[in-house]
């Protein structure tokens, strides 16, 4: 049902992200999806090895 209202109505529900609630029912849900396993080392790469923890290290810095 909600699939077919989202479909009909996909310029209102997309304003609201329902877009992504309905790619997201379209998984597992768990967190050993090949997707989710390589979009999680994507976010630690980016956030640590390229990220602030790069910065910190490069100007000799802590917090």
């Amino acid at each position: 049902m909600r699939h077919a209202y989202n479909a009909q109505h996909f310029e209102q529900a997309l304003r609201y992200g329902q877009v992504t609630l309905m790619a997201s029912e379209e998984t597992s849900g768990t967190l050993t999806e090949l997707g989710y396993l390589e979009d999680r080392l994507s976010d630690l790469r980016l956030s640590r090895t390229e990220g602030i923890d790069a910065v910190l290290a490069e100007h000799r810095l802590d917090a």
